[in-house]
């Protein structure tokens, strides 16, 4: 099954970020293995949201936060006409 984007750079830009400020927190600053594993967990989430540009949750909410989705899915013919 292929996933079309869903974010913008700017979306990718700061859950890239927040993801990697989440794991550090968690590494470096919590002390409880209960609490860090959670919060190392959800950085990873937005590592990887980040990486394929693909928000699960706003697809399942039916949004996006690019701007015109057809012009920047990777699906959409380049210059030349090819795919």
């Amino acid at each position: 099954m292929r996933t079309t984007r869903n974010m913008n750079r700017l979306d990718q830009l700061v859950r890239l970020v927040f993801g990697s400020l989440l794991i550090y927190a968690s590494v470096t600053l919590v002390e409880s293995l209960l609490v860090a594993v959670p919060i190392a967990l959800f950085g990873v989430v937005n590592l990887l949201s980040a990486a394929y540009g693909y928000c699960p949750v706003y697809s399942f909410l039916g949004i996006t936060s690019l701007s015109d989705p057809c012009t920047e899915d990777d699906s959409a013919p380049n210059q030349s006409g090819r795919k």
